[in-house]
């Protein structure tokens, strides 16, 4: 059950990372999000300097200090490749949780109650719902690969 929510709050997670990081694919962002994503950043250095700082009294008694190193930048096309890949492999565990769920309720629905199929019923429910919110970064996979990715797109409609 926590590898479950586990998985469906990566899934979550890593688009909210790639929506910040600006990884998410040109076509899926407006104007607005292109503000939000140049602008963020002065906003946490904001916060940073003025509200954070109690965070950075135990590293600096431990002898910790940041690194003077400069940052890596990986260009966009691979970072949104890599979340593509990432989301890919989240989306495909939880199109394959949600029916293996109603398949072990549905094998043993002599043995469980009500609630307990209720249970099953919504933990399908949500991986599907994960599942379909992961379409939209996946969008320009699909149409590449329709022939492939048919099987990924039909069963959690049906």
């Amino acid at each position: 059950m926590a590898a479950f929510y586990g998985s469906a709050l990566l899934t979550v997670l890593s688009i909210i990372w790639g929506y910040f990081t600006n990884s998410v694919p040109d076509g899926l962002l407006t104007d607005i999000d292109y503000v939000v994503i140049t602008e963020w950043p002065k906003l946490l250095q904001f916060i940073g300097r003025h509200h954070l700082n109690w965070i950075k009294v135990p590293f600096r008694r431990l002898g910790w200090q940041s690194p003077n190193k400069a940052i890596l930048v990986i260009p966009q096309d691979l970072r949104t490749e890599a979340l593509r890949r990432f989301v890919l492999q989240l989306s495909d565990q939880q199109h394959l949780v949600g029916p293996a769920l109603l398949i072990g309720a549905m094998a043993s629905s002599c043995n469980i109650s009500q609630y307990e199929f209720t249970v099953v019923i919504a933990l399908a429910w949500f991986s599907t719902i994960t599942h379909l919110a992961t379409l939209s970064i996946l969008e320009g996979h699909f149409r590449v690969n329709w022939y492939t990715d048919f099987l990924r797109l039909l069963p959690p409609k049906c």
